[in-house]
């Protein structure tokens, strides 16, 4: 636990006044009190204490909302088995890969551009080939093997790229 010091407090260091510096530094209410927290600065806290856990909370509620609004959409009726499938690839698999590669990237401190161009040829073919191998692994549990089982993934990937690379540059 880091001990925060209140303005108070460092003043009465300044002035050098025993009294209200014994009492400021050791009364844990006055030391640790912090301004309030909006709820999205609560959430940005627990983004950076727990990355792995709050990224994968995050997948899995946004790739269990997708699907389950993807297949009430187009076909009206509920897969659970697909819903699983696809949350737990995004929050066991693309998570965990997505921290470290953006966490590493960060202490890098590429340009913006250098950022844009290594994630669209590194990180989003070896996510996308993840993503194939998991989701044939799930289907058939064998993994692709011939070119035919990989065209599916080339052309996911072009569609990944036609869709990110337009909003990237914006």
């Amino acid at each position: 636990m880091s001990r925060r010091i209140t303005r108070s407090a460092r003043k009465a260091l300044r002035e050098d006044d025993p009294e209200k510096k014994f009492t400021e530094l050791k009364d844990p209410v006055l030391v640790n009190r912090k301004k309030k927290k909006t709820t999205l600065g609560k959430f940005k806290t627990l983004l950076v204490r727990y990355p792995f856990l709050m990224n994968g909370a995050q997948a899995a509620t946004l790739t269990l909302l997708g699907t389950l609004t993807k297949q009430l959409v187009y076909s009206g009726e509920l897969d659970p088995i697909d819903i699983l499938k696809f949350t737990l690839i995004a929050t066991f698999l693309m998570t965990p890969i997505s921290v470290v590669w953006y966490g590493r990237l960060h202490k890098k401190k590429f340009t913006s551009v250098a950022n844009l161009l290594l994630e669209w040829t590194i990180l989003t073919p070896l996510l996308t080939g993840i993503f194939w191998v998991a989701k044939s692994l799930f289907e058939s549990q064998t993994i692709p093997a011939t070119m035919e089982d990989w065209n599916g993934c080339r052309d996911l990937l072009v569609q990944s790229y036609a869709f990110w690379v337009p909003w990237s540059i914006v």
